[in-house]
């Protein structure tokens, strides 16, 4: 997990979290689950823009965590259309990710 700056509720519960039982054990819907907030919204992050490899969930304009998936077991990580499932990245089982916290300016 990455760390980049200020505090907030959200990320306070983000905070304690033990993220080690996620990683490669529990779903990505899980933690989102147990943060106890609402994300209010999600930007895919693709590797040679046709990859799915990555979400950003965005819970505000300072705090967004990415949750990267290795191997995709319920949707293809390929498509040219980028037409994902949300639900269906949610089943998947993540790898480290990155909770950025941005400073205000």
């Amino acid at each position: 997990m990455q760390v980049c700056a200020k505090d907030s509720s959200v990320f306070t519960r983000i905070n304690a979290l033990r993220f080690s039982k996620y990683i490669d054990r529990q779903p990505v819907g899980n933690i989102l689950s147990d943060i106890g907030a609402n994300y209010i919204s999600y930007t895919w992050g693709t590797v040679r823009s046709t990859y799915l490899r990555f979400i950003y969930f965005v819970y505000s304009q300072d705090l967004w965590i990415e949750i990267k998936v290795k191997d995709f077991k319920y949707q293809e990580s390929y498509n040219p259309q980028h037409s994902w499932s949300i639900e269906e990245f949610k089943k998947e089982k993540q790898v480290p990710f990155d909770l950025c916290i941005k400073e205000k300016l």
